[in-house]
Parts: C-alpha cells; sequence; structure tokens
C-alpha cells in the first residue's frame, strides 16, 4: 500500500465512439494542503483535476481525494467551453467518493444519468472513461476484471473495502471517472493503480458506491463501520485445541476496542449473518471469496449483524451494532490543525499524517501504545513535534516525535485537556513526561514569557491554534 500505490488524477488514450461521453465530466478543484510538519504554516494552495460521472438526481459522483479540501469547484461537460460552479455536498474519505451540487441546473442539459449496477465478476468487459491532461476531449481504454478483492484504499490508509482490479491502462487523471460495463452502466470508479506495474488499477466497486449513496439518503455521512477490534487467523491445531474449536472455521478476536461492549478478548468468530467463516478471514459471497468484513462494510451505521462466537468453548449467539469507532491516531482530512508553542517547543494531536510525513510506521506506535492503546479516559494523544524554536529556555532539549503521557504527574486525556494544564497550572516547573521514558523540565513563567521574543524571532503570529 504505501509504496505501490498510486492515486490517479488524469486519464486514457483509446476511443469508443459508443460509450456515454456526455455522461462523464472534467473537474477543477482549487484545494487547500495543511502541513503536518508545521501546523503553524498557512496551508499549501494548488489547482488540481480530475473526472466525474452524472448519476441520478443531478448529481456528479467523483474521487474524494479530487475535491477534499476543495476551496472552489467547477466542472466541465465535454466541447463545452463553459465551467460550471460545483460544491462538495457529500465526501466519504473512507470509500474516497465524493458528491458534487451544480448550482445551475443548465448544466445537466443533453446530459444522461448513468445507472449504477453491482452485477459484476471476473472476465467482464470494461471500459474506464476519464481526462488526459491539457484536454478537454474525452478518452477510454477497454479491459477486463481481474480480481475482486479486499485492498487498502490509498487514499485513506485507514480504509480496508472491496476493491476491483482491472486490466484497463487508467493513468493519471481518471480518478473519478466512470468504470462501466458492456452496457454502459457503471460498476466502479477509477481510483488507484499500481505504480511499479503495467496496467494493475483499482476502481471503488459498486456495492460500496451504493453503500454511500444509501448512507446520505439522511443528508449526512455517517461513514462506513469502523473499529479498533482486531482478529487472527486460527490455523495452528494446538490453539484450536485450547479454544475448543474442532471445524476449520473462526477468527480469534486478540483486541477489543474499548466501544465493543459486544466482544471479548479470545472470543472466536464462526460465522457472520449465516455464513460460515473460515480460519483465514474469508466468507463466501457473490463476488467470490471475501473477507468476512464484507457482511459489517454492507450494512449502515447503528444496523445490527448477527454473529454465532464461540467464547470459553461455548458456542453463542451475538447481536452486533455498527459503530464508527474513532481510532486513538486517525488519518484526517481536510483539517484545520491545531497546535501549542510552549517555550519554543511545539505540541499538536497525534495523527497517522505526522508519522507517514516522518516515514515512521504506524503499527509500530500502535505497538507502543497497545497496553493502553484506547480507554475510556484516554481519547486521543499529543505528540511534541520535532520542529521547535530555538531559545535559551529549551537549550539541549530535541525531539523525536515523542508522546506525551503526563503533565506535572497529571495523564493526558487529549489535546485540550494538555493545553489547559499548559494555561492554569500553579506550579514553578512544568514537568512533561513521555511515552518514550524521556522528559522535559521547563520553569514555568520562563517558558510562557518566551513566546514574545520566539515571537518576534521567527515571525510567527500566535502560540497556537486550538479551537
Amino acid at each position: 500500500m504505501k509504496k505501490l500505490l498510486l492515486i490517479l488524477s488524469l486519464s486514457i488514450l483509446s476511443f469508443a465512439s459508443n460509450l456515454p461521453t456526455n455522461s462523464v465530466v472534467k473537474i477543477f478543484a482549487t484545494v487547500s494542503s495543511p502541513n503536518y510538519l508545521e501546523p503553524w504554516v498557512n496551508p499549501t494552495i494548488f489547482g488540481y483535476t480530475g473526472s466525474g460521472v452524472i448519476i441520478k438526481d443531478n448529481q456528479v459522483l467523483t474521487s474524494a481525494h479530487v475535491v477534499n479540501g476543495a476551496k472552489f469547484v467547477e466542472v466541465q461537460k465535454e466541447n463545452d467551453s463553459k465551467k460550471y460552479e460545483a460544491t462538495v455536498k457529500y465526501i466519504s474519505n473512507q470509500a474516497d467518493l465524493a458528491i458534487l451540487e451544480l448550482k445551475d441546473k443548465n448544466f445537466f442539459n443533453n446530459t444522461k444519468a448513468l445507472e449504477i449496477t453491482e452485477d459484476v465478476k471476473i472476465k467482464d468487459s470494461v471500459t474506464a472513461i476519464g481526462y488526459p491532461i491539457g484536454g478537454n476531449t474525452i478518452s477510454t481504454t477497454n479491459g477486463i476484471v481481474s480480481r475482486i478483492e479486499y485492498k487498502s484504499y490509498v487514499w485513506n490508509p485507514s480504509a480496508n473495502l472491496l476493491a476491483i482490479q482491472i486490466d484497463a491502462a487508467i493513468n493519471s487523471g481518471n480518478s473519478g471517472g466512470a468504470v462501466v460495463n458492456k452496457d454502459n452502466k457503471i460498476v466502479g470508479i477509477a481510483m488507484m493503480k499500481l505504480s511499479n506495474a503495467d496496467n494493475i488499477s483499482y476502481i471503488v466497486p459498486s456495492i460500496v458506491i451504493n453503500n454511500f449513496l444509501n448512507d446520505i439518503k439522511d443528508g449526512k455521512v455517517d461513514g462506513f463501520g469502523s473499529t479498533g477490534t482486531t482478529v487472527s487467523s486460527v490455523e495452528n491445531l494446538a490453539i484450536k485445541e485450547y479454544l475448543g474449536l474442532k471445524d476449520d472455521l473462526g477468527v480469534l478476536i486478540s483486541r477489543v476496542d474499548v466501544e465493543d461492549i459486544e466482544f471479548k478478548k479470545d472470543d472466536v468468530i464462526v460465522s457472520i449473518n449465516g455464513k460460515e467463516i473460515s480460519s483465514d478471514g474469508l466468507i463466501d459471497s457473490k463476488y467470490g471469496k471475501v473477507s468476512f468484513n464484507y457482511e459489517f462494510d454492507n450494512k449502515q451505521i447503528g444496523e445490527i449483524i448477527k454473529l454465532e462466537i464461540i467464547r470459553d468453548k461455548k458456542k453463542i449467539n451475538v447481536d452486533y451494532k455498527i459503530k464508527y469507532s474513532k481510532p486513538l491516531i486517525p488519518y484526517e482530512f481536510d483539517s484545520e490543525l491545531k497546535y501549542l508553542v510552549f517555550g519554543g517547543l511545539t505540541f499538536s494531536p497525534l495523527t497517522q499524517n505526522y508519522l507517514f510525513k516522518l516515514r515512521i510506521e504506524f503499527d509500530f506506535i500502535r505497538g507502543l501504545l497497545y497496553k493502553d492503546e484506547k480507554t475510556n479516559e484516554i481519547t486521543q494523544r499529543v505528540v511534541w513535534l520535532q520542529k521547535i524554536f530555538p531559545n535559551k529556555v529549551n537549550r539541549g532539549y530535541n525531539s523525536g516525535a515523542y508522546i506525551v503521557t503526563k503533565v506535572n504527574g497529571i495523564t493526558i486525556k487529549d489535546f485540550n485537556h494538555f493545553v489547559n494544564i499548559i494555561d492554569t497550572t500553579k506550579d514553578e516547573y512544568v514537568v512533561i513526561e513521555f511515552l518514550e521514558s524521556s522528559k522535559v523540565v521547563l520553569k514555568t513563567k520562563e517558558a510562557k514569557d518566551s513566546f514574545q521574543e520566539i515571537k518576534n524571532t521567527y515571525g510567527l503570529k500566535t502560540d497556537r491554534r486550538v479551537d
């Protein structure tokens, strides 16, 4: 996922005259990108182009990564010089999908909304449609469906959803464009490609698209179910005997999210909605063998799924409520970054974005935090950023992106809690402790008074953004 996948942004070259070219549009987005290494710096503004497809109810469906963080969006039809202003009405960064709304409904004159079909299988012929760099003419390529499997979406490293692999030559710029079958029905939206291989690309499948469209029917995006509970395969014979398993079925719950009150550590899930789960975590579906998460992902937040579990060697039935459990270390999208400068040291909520910028393995950090990864008390981690503002008050201190655990002996619950302790302490010293068995000691008054000098020296406007 980290090094192989490339987000797409422009299109492909081979033309087919009978395709629904009046249904696929070009998108121009002016977007902002925050600086996670230096959150006090204004976001970078740049232009981006991609593709979109017209669907029912005068909506334009596209990729989230085409319009995420967009400050201004325009849409253009093929062979039409006019650009129409649009707004991002709904966005799912989990599924890399977004819906645009056009202010001028005349845009939809002489266009056709495409249908979406979940009827797709391996070896089906498909055509990818989108826009190349620097041109307003639609380009296309043909291919077949190679695989239907679970895949990490490159736009959201935390997401692992069903994806369709195709061998049509999708290139940079096709993001958000339609991939259609022989009947010109949408089977997916162009998403990403393998950067070190020829003609291996992935699309967001129609079943995920429909889940997104069902989600927004109530006027808001609830998202796909997400949990910090993790499972492992049960293939070793000794552990099968230890857990009381007789068949080659089930996945072992190795870690339980604090919000998943339905589970206990060492539960073995053997079936989901009546479908047996093999020891490698697969179930039968209309797309063949896929991850058992398929049953979770096709439900809306708040819906119930039926699980059969072996607990303490006894089989029980459990009703599990689909929920979105925010991770302790989130991956953020289009966020205004929070930070605090104290004694020339900078602190911020810990995000996957920051870790990726530093090329630090997220799984390694999760391993460090496992014993108290997320509790009812700790809901957010705070990191001491590597970038500091050198001053006599912080002489000798250097950060390795250390994670804050306590301030003056008080366990830190979240970033706002951290800021409040710094602001209100009456102690002579501020002692900041870190997960990495390190600590910083600053004189409280000197550290607070130092900002005026630091501000003038480094051109800062403020010591914080906390709202």
